[in-house]
């Protein structure tokens, strides 16, 4: 058995102690493209969307499914999850999702749904589960705490990670000249975080004052005798996101900022 494989039965254990300690008849999880959207489908299903809204069905004691738009999304999810390619289907997503809860917890007069975040459900996504009938649960806090103690998988993804970040920012000092613009600059780290395995990215800095106050890459020219904050964002190759922010002084005698 693979550390993934592993893994993900270690997740489908922790959902079940879920459903369990708040009696739920199943989970829904909705991940749309975005970086902040996306941790209930990935979680679960260790597959970040491109485009679109994914949602993953999960009803107790089976395997989950994921339901995704296009057919790229179907192709990709297929070689990248960690599901039973099976259970990666193509469709209306919304359209599925209210299909099999139809079809799994029908028997149930009133099935108990937990939902993750559902103050960021669309309005139009949240009436069509009222509709179903079923008694939807906000069980954000608790999936919260039980994800909170980290497996030694998640731990070293996590410094792999982080040890990357560092690499992009070795690379920065390796590479960084006065007169070069922010552009150039960011865009070279996020080429070389690419060609590491970084996804989702947001790289991030800034070469004027204030220097705290980062933001997306502009034109702006590095000066001789000034700084540079630099900043990456991202999952790892993994998906494990992490974080880094560190001020390049250009010259000795800096800014004193």
């Amino acid at each position: 058995m693979t550390d993934r494989t592993r893994e993900y039965e270690r997740r489908l254990a922790l959902f079940d102690r879920l459903m369990e300690e708040l009696s739920l008849n199943a989970v829904l999880l909705t991940s749309e493209a975005r970086n902040t959207g996306q941790l209930g489908v990935k979680y679960l299903a260790d597959y970040s969307i491109n485009a679109r809204r994914s949602f993953a069905f999960l009803k107790r004691g089976e395997q989950p499914w994921l339901f995704l738009a296009s057919q790229d999304e179907v192709f990709s999810a297929r070689r990248r999850s960690w599901l039973p390619q099976e259970r990666i289907i193509q469709g209306d997503p919304l359209a599925c999702t209210l299909r099999a809860l139809h079809e799994g917890l029908g028997n149930i007069e009133q099935p108990r749904v937990g939902l993750y975040e559902p103050g960021e459900l669309p309005v139009s996504v949240w009436r069509a589960l009222e509709d179903t009938g079923a008694e939807l649960v906000d069980m954000t806090q608790r999936f919260t705490e039980l994800r909170a103690s980290k497996s030694d998988y998640e731990i070293e993804q996590t410094r792999d990670a982080s040890r990357l970040a560092v690499a992009s920012f070795e690379w920065v000092l390796e590479n960084i000249r006065p007169g070069m613009t922010e552009r150039e600059v960011l865009g070279g780290a996020q080429g070389y975080l690419i060609a590491h395995g970084g996804s989702e990215l947001l790289v991030m800095g800034r070469c004027e004052k204030v220097h705290s106050f980062i933001g997306k890459p502009t034109g702006a020219v590095l000066p001789a005798n000034g700084m540079f904050t630099y900043s990456c964002e991202f999952s790892g190759s993994e998906g494990y996101w992490t974080q880094m922010a560190r001020p390049i002084f250009m010259t000795r005698e800096a800014e004193p900022e």
